[in-house]
């Protein structure tokens, strides 16, 4: 540290080519100032009394590491893979940037012990990746990276030992951690939390993806942008203060616009979803849900759900132009759903019907081939998982295994992905009517 006294001479290591690059390689290493995640992981700040909240779905969910960059680009081992390599189209510097990391050596990475699952996404039927927290080399909290091409029947594991994963709500309160994990198109993805990489060949190199700071909370992409919503002040699953979100194009190498910047008191349960060439972001506030319609570099409040305490956006999988929203009101231990779609993108909403009571609070809602699946956090008195094929005039509490849940979503031809509160992956091939347990090995 600057404040230690200089060792006497007979202390200090004899001179030699070790000393000479590691003396070179630190006068290249600029200093950066400190940011509210670096001191929030020194100084705990205290909390402010706040209302019951239900557990976020994507603020979905310790010794430091450092992070490795090499010309902008994270270094990390493949663990189990058999020599994939080569990078993917891009920019001449991107080209560079990968030549160096393929010639850098990575340490050797083991991974054990029960791994929790952070996030999950899918491109289609057969390619999906999933990322968990594990152990690498004994050292819990480490980010690994599980990638099938052919529909789950063989996994490739790779750790990144050199980044943290979040804690189990899911938000980054330290430097160098992730806990989302997106593709898009043409093999290119993205990882975030507080810091963001990106990937151009399918998650076997990554690069450092700059965007203007925060805590990354969720991020959606298709073939022509990816959109990242970012806040700060991020604590137990609860925002403070400012929330943005930043867009730019599919091939970029960093965030090109700031397209909605609000100071919005607190906020919790931040989604994020694409869909047709936008992306709607939800989230609940103090004062009731607020809805955006982000399009190009565009975004346009819309009026969802008056008079509710929260809501879960469901827009379906199968491109149809229907979108749910449950409107969700607190009934103490019990929540009352009722179901307003929208046929027109968000622009007018039906009348709300009369719903139903569900136990717990809904964290998440899904609609695969149109049909709506709701995962809650009360599993007590059931699975936690209802279904319905009406539009949310009636729904059906499925026989399946028990949660409590935090997350789903839907992929293709009636697939609908969910995690549990202790990390377990579930999938459903017939649209929410029976569940099986993803096995990673």
């Amino acid at each position: 540290m600057r404040g230690d006294p200089a060792p006497h001479d007979d202390e200090l290591p004899e001179h030699g080519p070790v000393e000479d690059f590691f003396g070179h390689e630190r006068e290249r290493i600029p200093e950066l100032p400190g940011h509210e995640l670096h001191w929030r992981g020194i100084v705990q700040q205290a909390r402010r009394t706040r209302r019951p909240r239900r557990t976020g779905r994507a603020l979905a969910g310790v010794a430091a590491a450092a992070v490795l960059l090499v010309g902008g680009g994270l270094v990390w081992q493949d663990v189990v893979g058999s020599g994939e390599g080569g990078a993917g189209e891009g920019s001449a510097a991107d080209a560079e940037q990968s030549s160096d990391m393929s010639a850098m050596s990575s340490p050797q990475v083991s991974v054990g012990g029960t791994q929790r699952v952070l996030a999950f996404s899918a491109r289609d039927d057969d390619s999906r990746e999933v990322l968990t927290s594990a152990s690498c080399d004994g050292q819990a909290g480490c980010p690994v990276l599980w990638r099938t091409d052919d529909d789950g029947d063989t996994w490739q594991q790779r750790a990144l030992p050199r980044l943290r994963a979040t804690p189990e709500d899911g938000i980054a309160t330290g430097p160098g951690q992730v806990g989302l994990v997106r593709l898009g198109s043409d093999g290119r993805g993205w990882l975030a939390g507080s810091t963001m990489l990106r990937t151009e060949d399918g998650g076997r190199t990554w690069s450092d993806f700059a965007y203007p700071g925060g805590t990354v909370l969720a991020v959606a992409a298709d073939r022509d942008a990816v959109t990242a919503v970012a806040g700060n002040s991020c604590d137990g699953g609860e925002c403070d203060g400012r929330l943005r979100v930043h867009r730019a194009g599919a091939g970029a190498s960093r965030m090109e616009q700031v397209v909605l910047d609000r100071d919005l008191g607190s906020y919790r349960d931040v989604d994020l979803t694409d869909a047709k060439g936008s992306a709607y972001l939800s989230l609940d506030t103090d004062d009731g849900p607020r809805v955006w319609r982000i399009t190009g570099h565009r975004a346009r409040e819309l009026d969802v759900c008056p008079g509710a305490d929260s809501l879960d956006l469901a827009v379906p999988a199968d491109g149809s132009e229907t979108i749910t929203a449950l409107c969700e009101t607190t009934d103490g231990d019990s929540t009352r759903l009722a179901a307003s779609t929208s046929g027109d993108g968000g622009d007018t909403w039906s009348r709300p019907g009369a719903g139903r009571t569900v136990p717990g609070s809904p964290v998440d809602v899904t609609a695969p081939n149109g049909d709506a699946v709701v995962v809650a956090t009360d599993a007590t008195r059931g699975s936690g998982i209802h279904r319905s094929t009406d539009g949310g005039a009636t729904w059906t509490e499925v026989e399946g295994p028990h949660g409590p849940w935090r997350w789903t979503s839907a992929g293709g031809a009636g697939r609908v992905y969910a995690i549990s509160a202790d990390g377990r992956l579930l999938e459903s091939r017939d649209g929410g009517v029976t569940w099986e347990r993803v096995r990673l090995d």
